[in-house]
């Protein structure tokens, strides 16, 4: 109405950026989730809102990893529009065993796991 995107839809973006990196990764949630029986729920997101996003604006999120736990990733989203930060965001995701009838948190497969310690240039350790 107020001619700006909806605030929903950065948390929209944020699942997104999320299966692309993933899918980076070489394990893109179309083809982990039936294989491994694992899925990767929200349980924590928060965005900032730093300006106004226009519905013609172009929106390029630059997403890292900020904490990486036994379970559970922490991504942490910037949203710019050119070289301006119109939001910030912060995402945790619980990895989970889908086999059973309760979602049920679990470790972090090591082939996921080794994948994105090598992305961002750990040395094997955990955070």
């Amino acid at each position: 109405m107020a001619g700006i995107v909806f605030n929903a839809n950065f948390y929209r973006w944020m699942e997104d950026a999320s299966n692309h990196f993933f899918a980076a990764l070489g394990f893109p949630w179309s083809r982990t989730i039936p294989e491994k029986k694992i899925g990767l729920p929200a349980v924590e997101s928060s965005c900032q809102f730093k300006k106004p996003l226009k519905f013609e604006d172009e929106v390029v999120i630059h997403t890292q990893v900020l904490e990486l736990k036994d379970k559970s990733i922490t991504f942490g989203h910037e949203f710019r529009r050119g070289d301006e930060v119109v939001a910030v965001a912060r995402q945790t995701r619980v990895f989970a065993d889908l086999s059973g009838e309760r979602l049920k948190a679990v470790s972090i497969p090591p082939e996921i796991r080794e994948a994105i310690l090598k992305l961002i240039g750990a040395d094997g350790g955990s955070s």
